[in-house]
C-alpha cells in the first residue's frame, strides 16, 4: 500500500530563514516534507520602517533571496504587510506594494498597524504625540489607525489597506508586461476592481 501524503502549510519569517547559503536547502526540505506554501510577514518594503523603526534587521537582499527560494522549489507563498507605522510616509507604503508585486505573491493581507500598550512602538507613539490619552472603544483595531501622524491621513490608510492587493499585482512583472499590450481593457477593469479614490 503506497502512503498518503498530507499536505501542509507553514509559517516564515524572512528574518529566521537561516543563512542565505542554506535558504535553498530549507524550501527544499520543506517541500520534501509534503509543504505547499509557506506564510511569510514581510511587514514592510521600506527599509528604513523594517530596520529603523520595527527593528528587524532583515536586509532586502535577505527577503527577497526567501521569497525567491520559495518559488524555485514549487512552494505557495502568501505574506502579510503592516502599514500605518510611526513616521511612515506615503511613499514607504509604496516602496512595500512594488515589493510584494515584484516578489510574485499568491496571497496578500494587509493591517494597519496598531500600538499595543506595554510596546516599544507603543512608547515612541507617546513620545511623539502620535497617539492620543483617548480610548477609542469602537476602533476595529488593525483595520483603522489610532495614530495622529502628520505623514498620512487615517483616509489614505483606509485607501490602501482596502486597495493593497490590486495596487501591488500592477508591479508584477507580467501585469505591467500586459498593461501596456491591453492598456485600453486592462485600465477600466483596474478601476473598478479599486474601492474608491485615492484621497489627496
Amino acid at each position: 500500500a503506497g502512503l498518503d501524503i498530507i499536505q501542509v502549510g507553514s509559517f516564515v519569517h524572512p528574518g529566521k530563514v537561516p543563512q542565505m547559503a542554506d535558504t535553498d536547502e530549507l524550501f527544499r526540505r520543506l517541500k520534501e516534507a509534503g509543504c505547499y506554501k509557506v506564510h511569510m510577514s514581510l511587514e514592510s518594503g521600506s527599509d528604513f520602517i523594517r530596520n529603523r523603526i520595527m527593528r528587524r534587521g532583515i536586509s532586502r537582499e535577505k527577503v527577497e533571496s526567501s521569497f525567491r527560494s520559495a518559488h524555485r522549489h514549487g512552494i505557495r507563498v502568501s505574506a502579510s504587510s503592516i502599514i500605518g507605522l510611526p513616521f511612515e510616509t506615503e511613499d514607504m507604503v509604496e516602496e512595500t506594494i512594488a515589493l510584494l508585486g515584484k516578489l510574485r505573491i499568491a496571497d496578500l493581507g494587509v493591517n494597519i498597524f496598531y500600538p499595543y500598550r506595554g510596546t516599544r512602538l507603543r512608547e515612541i507613539c507617546e513620545q511623539y504625540g502620535l497617539i492620543s490619552p483617548e480610548v477609542k472603544y469602537d476602533l476595529h483595531e488593525r483595520r483603522e489607525s489610532v495614530l495622529d501622524s502628520p505623514h498620512m491621513s487615517k483616509e489614505k490608510l483606509a485607501y490602501y489597506r482596502d486597495n493593497f492587493a490590486v495596487l501591488a499585482r500592477r508591479h508584477q512583472g507580467l501585469m505591467e508586461y500586459g498593461w501596456a499590450l491591453v492598456d485600453k481593457h486592462l485600465r477600466p477593469l483596474a478601476r473598478r476592481l479599486l474601492k474608491g479614490r485615492k484621497p489627496r
